[in-house]
């Protein structure tokens, strides 16, 4: 399992470098020709950036699950409703005219409203579970009777004698 996650980590590193030299407008593409090249400087800090956060990531988050909740919620919502309802509204404002706030628009608005809503809640949600961590809040496995002058704690695990 680590072997594939070792060399896993060039196919995810490679579009995440990419997009972040584009999103971040450190390189420049034009019509005029294909000059993608970047300094091996600005190559190698963005490389410790992206490697620095994922780290850092790692470091605070015990449980995969957790991102992976995390990401899917924000993957499902934006594919199921945002993304269609925006293009749908973009298409409808090219096409026919329709402003984007318009009767018409109304319930791809109200999906697009509910997708963030959901993505939203889920992410305060994850959140809340991660700052819960080690707060003693977490139910025990013991429960305490008292009798009188005595008390019992009782487990609920199964005793095995052999």
């Amino acid at each position: 399992y680590g072997f594939v996650v070792v060399c896993s980590f060039a196919f995810i590193m490679v579009p995440c470098r990419c997009a972040a030299l584009d999103v971040f407008a450190l390189r420049r593409r034009d019509h005029r020709g294909p000059d993608d090249t970047v300094s091996k400087d600005k190559f190698r800090r963005l490389n410790a950036l992206i490697l620095g956060v994922c780290g850092v990531l790692a470091w605070l988050v015990s449980d995969l699950a957790q991102i992976l909740e995390f990401v899917g919620v924000w993957a499902t919502m934006a594919l199921a409703f945002v993304f269609p309802c925006t293009f749908l509204i973009e298409l409808r404002r090219r096409q026919e005219g329709l402003p984007i706030f318009s009767m018409a628009n109304l319930l791809p608005l109200l999906l697009i409203a509910l997708g963030l809503a959901v993505a939203c809640s889920s992410t305060l949600e994850i959140l809340a579970a991660l700052g819960g961590e080690g707060s003693g809040d977490a139910p025990t496995n013991r429960h305490s009777v008292s009798a009188g002058e005595h008390s019992y704690d009782y487990r609920t695990e199964p005793a095995f004698h052999s």
